[in-house]
């Protein structure tokens, strides 16, 4: 099942009402200008690996997400991928679960076992700074499913209330993901670290 067509207008109008955003890039996009997008609405800061791999930590009102460019040429690349790794440590038959009824995010486990969401961003043949953000918030959101689900059973059965469509609602709660973020972004060593491990395994 897909997302319906009036939760994606409800979210696109909240995020293009809440800023101007610049016009679709022609040629895949840069780190700097995934980094320009999601400032608008995130707390942003641009790390580097210990194998000198960038990547972007984007930190919202309750998450926080690592994100890094992919397939790149010379100057411009034709994806990005948006992620973060938990402390959550399902079974296979949880995520295989997640992963059949949940669009658009979707849940891997790392060397240790720990859940890995992630969302892959086709970017070649332009990209809007709308569309990066929303992407971002869109994953911040399959987060808060993924936890609550969690919370409640770790099973091959997901919880009756797990919806496989973003709602209104939950378009709504992804907007507000974006707001009070005030003061310098902090994040765990060992979470940076696992990120970092992340995207060196990327590349």
């Amino acid at each position: 099942m897909g997302i319906s067509r009036l939760a994606i207008g409800a979210f696109a109008f909240a995020l293009t009402s809440a800023s101007a955003f610049a016009a679709p890039t022609s040629e895949g996009v840069t780190l700097e200008d995934v980094q320009t997008a999601l400032s608008v609405g995130l707390k942003v800061e641009r790390l580097v690996t210990d194998k000198g791999n960038p990547y972007l930590l984007a930190q919202g009102r309750t998450h926080t997400i690592a994100v890094h460019t992919v397939h790149c040429g010379d100057t411009r690349c034709d994806g990005v991928r948006y992620f973060s790794v938990t402390d959550k440590k399902p079974t296979l038959s949880f995520v295989n679960a997640f992963n059949r009824k949940m669009n658009y995010a979707k849940v891997g486990l790392n060397a240790d076992g720990e859940a890995v969401i992630s969302v892959e961003h086709h970017a070649a043949g332009g990209v809007t700074d709308n569309n990066l953000l929303q992407t971002a918030l869109i994953l911040m959101v399959r987060m808060t499913d993924f936890f609550e689900q969690t919370g409640v059973q770790a099973s091959a059965q997901t919880p009756p209330s797990a919806s496989t469509t973003l709602s209104m609602a939950r378009a709504a709660q992804g907007w507000d993901m974006s707001k009070g973020v005030a003061g310098p972004l902090r994040a765990d060593p060992r979470f940076v670290k696992a990120l970092a491990e992340q995207v060196n395994a990327s590349h």
